[in-house]
């Protein structure tokens, strides 16, 4: 199954293909939709994972949509510089 999380990470791909801003923001959102997925996977394992993996996924998401809205093209800490869309 999808994440829920998903269709912001698809959208800015699908309506500005040629937008280099967009394809960062994306990129950041598969990140950090992977990054979440894995912190729940060890977070079966210690709640403190969970614990640390959902904080950074909400600080991650507020950080990621502020960016957006004020278009600015600011990696976010850890994840940033990983490129998983060319």
């Amino acid at each position: 199954s999808s994440s829920p999380w998903m269709p912001l990470v698809r959208l800015p791909l699908r309506t500005r293909t040629d937008d280099d801003v967009a394809r960062d923001h994306a990129n950041q959102g598969l990140s950090l939709v992977l990054v979440t997925v894995g912190a729940s996977i060890l977070g079966s394992v210690s709640g403190l994972f969970s614990l640390a993996g959902m904080a950074f996924a909400i600080f991650g998401m507020v950080k990621g949509i502020g960016n957006v809205l004020k278009g600015k093209k600011e990696p976010l800490p850890l994840i940033g510089n990983w490129k998983l869309i060319k």
